[in-house]
């Protein structure tokens, strides 16, 4: 007796299958194999994403290795100075030397803007309060006074400028104190330092410049509350600055007895000058270029920018303003 397929009623031969159930087969082959190829997109994803992770562990935790040693040599530096820079000359660690230049130069910049904010605005407080007392006085003695004779002063800091303009300069008088130091010490009354450590007096000097980033961080706090407790606090960070590098190149350098007392003085004072002095030079080709773009700014378009023409301008500016002052002076003693 004939036996047909109970799916689709098809007659069936014995031990072969129906038609019906080898097309199911092929319809699901390919399913299949669309899965197998679907898992190794999943994989791909998945260590992508692994990737990701590893390469954000990795920035955080040399970030905090480094947060680390930053934080470490700053504790040490003010308990046994000479040892902790001994310990960084021995370790050779550039980058870490870099680094703690980088970070007093930011230092130094934000510091810079904070001070001159704090002192402008100190100074303009006295100005105005002069300037109000002096109209009561006036006005005492009947002297009828403008408001605009005394308008209040307000002169605002630029931030962006003051801070990337003293960050560069701090970075530049590093280099160059370095290098007056090295020159000095190193190259002229020949105080090298102990087995030609590499990087020698880079590594003194910027281990030692944490003491200076850490009292530049005080003396922009002191500035909000008194300048001249600033002060103070910036001229002891300079002097106990100058003592740790000094016993530092005594301990550390190959230098003979007589001549350490005439190179180490002369290596760093020399080194404040050229500093300074490159400081001011920068500072003033800063302000000559902003007050030229200034004046090329404000001229007309058909005019053209010559030496005479800036004289000129500078000239008249100068005349207005002191005529203006002399009338205003006239109009509140008359």
């Amino acid at each position: 007796m004939a036996k047909f397929c109970s799916k689709c009623g098809r007659p069936l031969v014995e031990g072969v299958p129906c038609e019906c159930e080898k097309q199911q087969t092929v319809q699901t082959q390919p399913t299949a194999d669309s899965s197998q190829q679907a898992q190794p997109t999943v994989d791909q994803a998945q260590q992508a994403q692994q990737a990701v992770n590893q390469a954000v562990n990795n920035v955080t935790k040399v970030g905090s290795n480094i947060l680390d040693k930053v934080a470490k040599n700053v504790k040490k530096i003010f308990k046994k100075p000479v040892d902790t820079i001994r310990e960084n000359v021995e370790e050779r660690d550039m980058k870490k030397q870099w680094l703690f230049l980088l970070i007093n130069s930011v230092v130094y910049g934000l510091a810079s803007y904070f001070i001159a904010k704090n002192f402008i605005n100190s100074l303009m407080k006295t100005v105005n309060s002069l300037m109000t007392t002096i109209s009561t006085l006036a006005s005492a003695f009947g002297e009828s006074v403008s408001s605009s004779d005394f308008a209040q002063l307000n002169i605002k800091i630029p931030f962006f400028q003051v801070f990337i303009t003293a960050t560069i300069l701090m970075f530049l008088s590093n280099l160059i104190l370095i290098l007056i130091q090295k020159l000095i010490v190193g190259v002229i009354f020949k105080g090298r330092g102990k087995e030609n450590a590499k990087g020698f007096f880079f590594t003194v000097h910027s281990t030692a410049s944490i003491i200076n980033t850490v009292s530049i961080a005080l003396v922009a706090i002191l500035s909000l509350m008194s300048m001249k407790i600033a002060l103070l606090v910036s001229w002891l960070g300079m002097i106990l600055y100058f003592v740790v590098v000094t016993q530092a190149y005594l301990d550390l350098t190959e230098i003979k007895e007589t001549k350490a007392p005439f190179a180490i003085p002369l290596g760093m004072i020399f080194g404040y000058i050229f500093s300074f002095v490159i400081s001011i030079v920068i500072v003033v080709l800063v302000i000559s270029v902003g007050m030229f773009q200034k004046m090329a700014s404000e001229s007309p378009i058909n005019n053209v920018i010559t030496p005479n023409n800036i004289y000129k301008n500078t000239q008249d500016t100068i005349n207005k303003s002191m005529n203006d002052s002399a009338s205003s002076l006239t109009d509140m003693f008359n």
